[in-house]
Formats: structure tokens, sequence, C-alpha cells
């Protein structure tokens, strides 16, 4: 397969540069092969205005795919289908429109979960031609991997946390909905996150599996290492060590402390990841 990846970061955290805004949460442009892939559409339209500020029509995308269901990762897929001249093919697991609470310190029940907007456009159909409930490894325009559900087996990740799939709180989200996606470039495998609340270790043995490779070009998209211990942060570094990689962008929900660690470990093959960002790996 000849050409290049094109990945631009649409929603981030933090942004640079004119008329673009940063918010909490994360959407992507992938473009390869003549294909345009939204991955993930942050918490508003602002994917959409930030997009019509840095020139880029969304009006003709490919396919959307979801990293979860969290409102910062499918608040603006609304306004994303508004835009739309045609129709797309969407990728998300069956969870992801399922209902998700987040328990805060002060023990308030806060909604977390997809709009119902959202969840409306996806039953009915609105602008999609098709809607693919991905569980397992999908293959996306004939680019992308999905990952599917990822496979818990470290034991030093913390894949939970303060969320639930109930408002009083009391059954836990063990996040079966979260995935990632890769691709196969001239350098090596590229791995795009989108929380990674399955953990990033456990993700990065994923894709490593399923690309049949024991090295990793790139990572690059939220970690979810927020409040991760140093032993974990230790073990998470030897991963990233052991697989090669030369590309590391740690953005959204990874982390300041997380980030500091790996600027500090890996220096110059750390690059920023904010809104405005943009990346190019060549096809193999």
């Amino acid at each position: 397969m000849d050409g290049n990846v094109k990945i631009t970061v649409l929603v981030e955290n933090t942004a640079k540069g004119r008329n673009v805004y940063g918010e909490h949460g994360l959407a992507y442009l992938i473009e390869a092969e003549g294909k345009k892939i939204l991955f993930d559409a942050g918490q508003s339209d602002l994917v959409v205005r930030n997009a019509l500020a840095m020139g880029i029509d969304l009006s003709n995308l490919d396919s959307i795919v979801l990293s979860h269901g969290h409102y910062d990762h499918t608040g603006g897929l609304s306004a994303v289908l508004d835009q739309l001249a045609g129709e797309v093919e969407i990728y998300l697991h069956p969870a992801a429109i399922g209902h998700k609470y987040k328990l805060t310190p002060d023990r308030e029940s806060v909604d977390i979960g997809m709009s119902d907007k959202a969840i409306e456009s996806i039953k009915t159909a609105r602008h999609i031609n098709s809607c693919n409930w991905v569980e397992r490894p999908t293959t996306v325009a004939e680019v992308l991997m999905v990952t599917g559900q990822v496979p818990r087996k470290t034991d030093f990740e913390d894949t939970g946390g303060a969320f639930y799939i109930d408002a009083d709180c009391e059954e836990k989200d063990i996040m079966a909905d979260d995935q990632s996606v890769f691709f196969d470039s001239s350098d090596g495998v590229v791995v795009v996150l989108g929380c990674c609340h399955s953990g990033i270790v456990n993700t990065l043995d994923y894709v490593a599996e399923l690309a049949g490779s024991d090295k990793i070009y790139a990572v690059i998209g939220g970690m979810h290492l927020l409040r991760a211990k140093d032993d974990r942060l230790e073990k998470t570094m030897e991963a990233f060590q052991k697989y090669d990689v030369q590309m590391i962008g740690p953005a959204h929900c990874t982390g300041m402390k997380a980030v500091a660690k790996f600027w500090n470990a890996f220096g110059e093959k750390c690059v920023v990841c904010k809104v405005g960002s943009k990346f190019e790996f060549e096809l193999r």
C-alpha cells in the first residue's frame, strides 16, 4: 500500500494558534488512501469550529470511529453528522451507548455518557450509512484497524476507576467499550489512543499481538495515567522501551506527572499533541 497517513488533532485539552481552542476531550482527523476518518469527536461542536478554522472540510467524511462512550469523546458527534453532505460508516462498541456515570470525590454522581441526541442519531442512523458494532479487531476503510475490546492482563494497571453504569454508582463500569486504532507505516506500527481505559500497556501488548510485531513506532493520544502511582509509571516506561517506541505524543488524560515522566525518559522522542498538531506517516 503506497501513500501517506495524515493525522490532525482537532480537539485536545490544549491549543495553540489563531481561532482554535482547546477543551477537555479528543478528536483526530485521519486521512489515508483518499479516505477521511474521524476518530472521536470531542465534547462539543468545537470539533467542527476548529476544523473550519484550520480549513478542514468535515462534510465528506467516510467513517467515524468512537474510542468509547464518554461525553468528552462523543459530545461533538451530532454536530459532525449535521455537517455531512452524504453518509458515513460509524464504528463503536455496543457498550458505548450505555449509561455512564462518575462518582466525584464529594460522592456526587455525574452523568458522563453519550448525549441523548448522539445516541438517537446512532439508533435512527441519521446521516449514517452503516453502524458497525465493534467488539473484535475490525478494519476501517482498508486503512485502519480498530482493536475492539482490549484484554486486561496486567496486574499493575487500574483499568477501573470511579466509573459506573447506574446513577446510584453501585455497579462498576468495566469500560468494555474502550478501544484504540492502529496502522502499519513504513517505520512500523502507529497507535492512536482515545482514553486507554483498558490500560496503555494492555493496549500496546494487544496491538503488538494483532500486528505481529515486537516493535511499535509511534503512540499518540490519551493514556489515562492521571492517578497512576510510581510503580505503574515505571512499568509503563519499561513497556515503551520494550517496544522501542520512537515517537510518543501523550495527550488529554495522560496527566502532567506522566507527561513529565515521558519527556524525562524519552526526550526528543516525545512530541506535543495539541489542537492543530499534525503528524504524517508513510504507509508500508
